[in-house]
């Protein structure tokens, strides 16, 4: 939890690598510094060390995290560049992103226009933004679609359910 200590230390570093960079690019990510991720992944750029699939996992997060929509929707389109095809894990960001924006059904749309499959992290990314947003309709969609891709994983259920007894739906909570 000790950002800055983390900072000392990298800053000491002898050899620069990509986890290294990774390291501290997502340590800002989950302390809710998204600018100084994308400070240190302007940094990695110019020091020319080559992004990997973790990376932008990172600043994804990061820029989903402050709600950078604009700034994650162009990191995302430019992993090719960089040899790096999107997996799971990035198109959960961007529909977190989309989510935590209050872009719903943009975020709907993106998933059902992703290349891959849609895995269960993907559909409760949406589900939990449906939650914070009080989208019980969408919601509903999304844990049914998140539950066919894992039905054994409880975080769907629990989600479902949130947003059932955030409206008082009580008898929908129960069922769940």
């Amino acid at each position: 939890g000790s950002i800055e200590e983390a900072c000392k230390i990298f800053d000491s570093k002898i050899w620069s690598d990509v986890a290294c960079w990774n390291s501290i690019i997502s340590t800002y990510a989950q302390h809710g510094e998204a600018e100084q991720a994308l400070i240190m992944f302007d940094r990695m750029m110019k020091e020319q060390i080559k992004p990997n699939f973790i990376t932008f996992v990172g600043v994804l997060s990061a820029c989903s995290h402050a709600g950078l929509v604009d700034d994650g929707l162009r990191h995302f389109e430019s992993m090719p560049r960089f040899g790096i095809e999107p997996g799971t894990e990035h198109y959960a960001c961007i529909v977190s992103l989309l989510g935590r924006a209050g872009k719903l059904f943009e975020a709907k749309e993106f998933v059902m226009k992703m290349p891959i499959k849609p895995a269960a992290i993907v559909w409760r990314s949406l589900l939990s933004a449906c939650t914070a947003a009080g989208n019980i309709e969408l919601g509903r969609y999304a844990a049914e679609m998140a539950i066919l891709s894992d039905p054994v994983d409880s975080g769907s259920y629990i989600l479902l359910s949130n947003i059932y007894a955030s409206k008082g739906m009580w008898a929908d909570v129960k069922r769940v």
